[in-house]
């Protein structure tokens, strides 16, 4: 195949431009990107306005945060509150009951505490599981609306 025309570079030195811009720091990246297009070669400029076009990308998922709305589902949200409350009444009670049984039935007051804390704890986890669904639901929404 043989060397290209003078003047026209090989892939392998956009490559080499690319890891090389990669591997820059944002200060220096950004120094030469000021020098402007008239610096450099077309296909040397090409890149590092690539790079610089890729981290501000980066930069911009990075520092943009979905806007959660909460005045969304607000009957989900007293829900929640409403359960782990509940979650923590149950666990109350089950300590309590299970001190009370203690001194007739040991074994009892074991059963009773460990169904109540497996219970208070299905109430809890059914509760984060409703906030993680409504998190997601205003990632969904967030990128959705980025994309367009």
């Amino acid at each position: 195949m043989g060397d290209p025309p003078s003047g026209t570079p090989h892939q392998s030195d956009f490559e080499r431009g690319r890891t090389t811009a990669r591997s820059m720091s944002d200060r220096e990246l950004l120094d030469l990107h000021a020098q402007g297009a008239a610096a450099f070669r077309a296909g040397v400029w090409d890149v590092l306005d690539a790079e610089v076009r890729r981290r501000q990308r980066v930069s911009d998922r990075q520092t943009a945060e979905p806007h959660v709305d909460e005045e969304r589902y607000p009957a989900l949200r007293i829900t929640v509150i409403l359960v782990k409350v509940s979650s923590a009444v149950v666990l109350i009670a089950t300590v309590a009951i299970g001190i009370i049984y203690l001194g007739t039935n040991a074994l009892a007051a074991l059963l009773i505490v460990v169904v109540g804390v497996l219970t208070a704890v299905s109430y809890w986890a059914g509760a984060e599981l409703l906030l993680v669904l409504m998190d997601i639901e205003a990632n969904t929404r967030f990128l959705r609306r980025n994309q367009q």
